[in-house]
């Protein structure tokens, strides 16, 4: 690797414990060896990956299987999601960030303790300091652990401010709906493609006229997916628990 590079690879060399499915310790002979290609392959990030090695100790077998990993990477995501909504406002507080780094080198210089290490990015997240001093602090765990948090962190603030393809055109058709509302024009509230009515409103009899119940705004879990997959652009983000109700769509 040295005579390739043209620089030391590396001063030191663990030999970590056995990665293992359910079935035994993963090998070529059994045709179950993972690769990084084969990651990427099925969309997972590496540093994904990354993630879940360094939640065990390099003493201790560590069991893989796709829905472990998948459970790794809902974790990462929401360590990135937390990383993502930190301002960083303010001033770095140069005396807390050197006490957070002792902590932290304290854990993982206990017989190279990555799963305490990981702990402690939740620690400095929790900890009564400002984002900016948060920010300053992970950075520096990030120089061991590696897990380019606030890379991918910036990565998402910027995807999330970036103007959804088709916004524009749902508000508009949102505040139109609300204005029908308004006038009491039950036709046209109920006109619109991505709209559904109660089922009062579904099973009045003939010249009841249509007028939603209480309620009739409410979506179903079901109907919503239904809508948002079908007709909403990528990356509208689904409303709260409070505008979903027990509605059935036509």
């Amino acid at each position: 690797s040295e005579a390739y590079l043209g620089h030391p690879w590396c001063k030191y060399w663990v030999h970590i414990h056995h990665l293992n499915t359910n079935s035994g310790k993963m090998s070529k002979s059994k045709g179950e060896f993972l690769t990084v290609s084969l990651l990427e392959e099925k969309g997972y990030d590496p540093l994904v990956y990354r993630f879940f090695c360094l939640q065990s100790h390099y003493r201790k077998g560590l069991v893989f299987s796709w829905e472990n990993l998948d459970n790794a990477k809902a974790a990462y995501d929401k360590l990135v999601a937390r990383v993502a909504a930190l301002s960083g406002e303010g001033t770095v507080d140069e005396g807390a960030v050197e006490r957070f780094k002792n902590d932290f080198l304290e854990a993982v210089g206990n017989d190279l303790n990555t799963s305490l290490g990981v702990t402690a990015l939740y620690d400095v997240l929790k900890a009564g300091v400002n984002d900016a001093t948060k920010r300053a602090t992970l950075d520096s765990f990030d120089q061991v652990l590696g897990l380019e948090l606030l890379s991918h962190a910036d990565a998402l603030k910027a995807q999330q401010a970036a103007p959804v393809e088709g916004a524009e055109e749902i508000e508009a058709l949102i505040a139109k709906r609300l204005e029908a509302k308004r006038a009491k024009n039950w036709a046209e509230t109920s006109s619109a493609p991505w709209v559904w009515r109660s089922r009062t409103a579904r099973t009045a009899p003939p010249g009841r006229g249509s007028k939603p119940s209480k309620g009739g705004d409410r979506k179903t879990v079901s109907s919503l997916l239904r809508f948002v997959f079908t007709h909403a652009p990528k990356g509208l983000p689904l409303p709260n628990r409070r505008n979903i109700g027990k509605i059935e769509p036509l």
